[in-house]
């Protein structure tokens, strides 16, 4: 496993090293939060697939609650760092030796923890409060992290500057070991499907 600093996470270089690589941010396109295959695990083979064959990457659509979430990032770490007496590292990304897979963490804490940042709008913040555990809409993301870094937990942080109260939720998160089986295996048939297309359109 590698690890790669000195990008900037969001920068032209750092999507260049995602190109064709399958990302934690996607693995919910692969594997359910049950750990059961995703419907749209063929689709995204075929987006890795396109991604290998182009020379830069596209321009990706980001609409204005991903660019506040993107803004409030660094204000979120800090928060964070501050109620946990924690240093956090930044780094760009972890890569796999074999480069298939990719993650790029909010930071990283001592030597076996990941940070994982969000900052939803105030009502999805209110809501992860309410239920007082790991949203499942990012279960695969975290334990993809966890998988691709080699990391035995997770801080999910989610944060919203505007609260007059409760502006941090932190839970950690382990690994889920048996997910993490099923993960590898469906991320694996994924790049196998992508290197298949390739073939298919060089005509090998």
């Amino acid at each position: 496993m590698q690890i790669i600093r000195g990008i900037a996470q969001g920068s032209d270089e750092w999507l260049q090293l995602r190109l064709g690589v399958a990302t934690a941010s996607n693995f919910d396109k692969i594997i359910t939060s049950t750990g059961k295959e995703s419907a749209t695990l063929p689709k995204y083979a075929l987006e890795l697939a396109t991604q290998s064959l182009l020379s830069e990457p596209e321009e990706s659509y980001k609409n204005a609650v991903m660019q506040r979430g993107n803004d409030l990032e660094p204000v979120a770490r800090q928060a964070y760092c501050e109620e946990t007496f924690l240093e956090v590292e930044e780094i760009t990304m972890f890569k796999s030796d074999c480069g298939n897979f990719g993650y790029s963490p909010d930071g990283l804490i001592g030597d076996d923890g990941l940070l994982e940042i969000k900052c939803p709008l105030a009502t999805t913040h209110t809501k992860y409060l309410l239920d007082n555990k790991m949203p499942t809409d990012y279960w695969q993301q975290v334990q993809g992290g966890l998988w691709v870094s080699d990391r035995k937990f997770c801080d999910f942080v989610s944060f919203h500057p505007n609260f007059k109260e409760k502006q941090l939720f932190i839970v950690r998160v382990e690994r889920d070991e048996k997910f993490i089986v099923e993960l590898a295996k469906l991320a694996q048939k994924t790049i196998t499907m992508r290197d298949e297309i390739l073939k298919q359109i060089k005509g090998e």
